[in-house]
This record gives C-alpha cells, structure tokens and sequence, in this order.
C-alpha cells in the first residue's frame, strides 16, 4: 500500500488513518465516488477550466488499470485544475500594464 509506505506506517494504521479521515470530510468521499462514476459513463474527466482528459481503460476488465484510470479521473480535476489557474496567472501578469511599466 502505497500510503502506508509514504507515511512510514503499516498498512493497518493507514488504513485506518484513511477512515478516520474520510470519516471527517465524507463530502470528499462523496465527489470522488461521483467523479469516478461520471468517469466510467463517459470514459473521460475535465478540469476546472473544461480542459479533456480521456481515460481508456475505466470501463474495462483489468482491474489495474481501471484502478489506475479511476485514480486518473479524480486526480485530472485536482492537479489539472491548479494547472489551470496557474495558467490563467500568468496569462494576467503577461497582460499586466502595471508589469509592463515596471520593466
């Protein structure tokens, strides 16, 4: 398990960790369960800003790469997304008349 290894635990102790904290934040939960089954209707997800990201493989049999595809579609809105506005930032500051006078 990839987090007990991260975090220097055993397995037991980051699962439970896991539950404690979804325990806590089960709106979390809940976009990611309904992330993941918008994912599978329509074999892609989207970021923030609208940005496409096909996930070949989440309907399918292999159940490693599903996972993998699943764990895709809900880091693509996350990590994509804060792409996104670091975009649009620096588009701003490129635009800055402000930036521009300054040199």
């Amino acid at each position: 398990h990839g987090l007990s290894k991260d975090w220097g635990v055993s397995i037991d102790e980051a699962k439970e960790m896991l539950r404690a904290w979804y325990a806590d934040r089960p709106e979390v939960l809940q976009w990611q369960k309904d992330t993941i089954a918008s994912a599978r209707a329509t074999g892609a997800t989207r970021t923030l800003l609208g940005r496409y990201r096909t996930l070949p493989g989440i309907q399918g049999r292999n159940g490693a790469v599903r996972a993998h595809m699943e764990r895709a579609a809900i880091n693509t809105p996350i990590q994509g997304g804060a792409a996104d506005i670091m975009t649009l930032a620096m588009i701003k500051l490129q635009r800055s008349e402000k930036l521009r006078e300054m040199g």
